[in-house]
């Protein structure tokens, strides 16, 4: 299992801009997935079930909602 962090992100989304900023603030090294494209789309649908809002986050197979969560996770909080 891996444990790259993910996040689903949109164009048009202030707080997937500031969940990046506070990743990056981390040193947290992530895979960005835009789902306002096709391909992001799918895969978001089909790793995140629960979420159907953006961000999302999904690592070592767990999905999350909020960074602060993927922070602890993480243990960078």
């Amino acid at each position: 299992m891996t444990s790259e962090t993910i996040i689903f992100t949109q164009d048009c989304c202030p707080k997937c801009v500031e969940a990046k900023k506070k990743l990056t603030a981390a040193g947290i090294k992530y895979r960005e997935i835009n789902v306002d494209t096709v391909d992001g789309r799918a895969e978001f649908a089909m790793n995140i079930s629960k979420t159907n809002t953006t961000p999302a986050f999904l690592f070592r197979g767990v999905e999350y909602s909020k960074v602060e969560d993927i922070l602890e996770a993480t243990g960078k909080r």
